[in-house]
C-alpha cells in the first residue's frame, strides 16, 4: 500500500490463485491504477473480474493443447476478439516502448 500512494507507478500486477487479494485489486483500481491479475484456472470469479485483465498461468507453460479442450477453445475465443478487446494486445501496448515521434515536413 505504500507504493500505492507514493504515485510513482501506473499499475500492479497481483499473482494469486485465492480470493485473499480481492479486496487489494478493488483498492487499487478505486485510485484509478491499473491491476493485471495471474493466477490458474482454479481462481475464484471475484479475483478475476477484480482487476483489468487476468492472465491464466496455464497458457504461459509450454505445454501441448488438446484439440477441443478448454485451453484450445480459450485460444480460439481470443483469437476471434477485435483487436481493440483483447487483453493481450493492451498488455502488449502497455508495455511496448513508444514509437518516437516522425518529424513534420515543414509547411509551405
Amino acid at each position: 500500500m505504500d507504493v500505492l500512494h507514493t504515485g510513482s507507478v501506473d499499475g500492479f500486477c497481483l499473482g494469486s490463485s485465492d480470493s485473499d487479494f480481492t479486496r487489494l485489486a478493488t483498492r487499487i483500481r478505486e485510485a484509478e491504477l491499473v491491476v493485471y491479475g495471474f493466477g490458474e484456472r482454479k481462481t475464484p470469479e471475484p479475483f478475476v473480474a477484480a482487476g483489468d485483465t487476468f492472465v491464466y498461468t496455464e497458457i504461459l507453460r509450454n505445454v501441448p493443447v488438446k484439440a477441443g479442450g478448454r485451453v484450445a477453445q480459450a485460444q480460439a475465443n481470443i483469437a476471434q476478439r477485435p483487436e481493440r478487446n483483447c487483453p493481450r494486445r493492451r498488455l502488449d501496448q502497455a508495455v511496448s516502448p513508444a514509437q518516437p515521434e516522425q518529424p513534420q515536413p515543414p509547411v509551405v
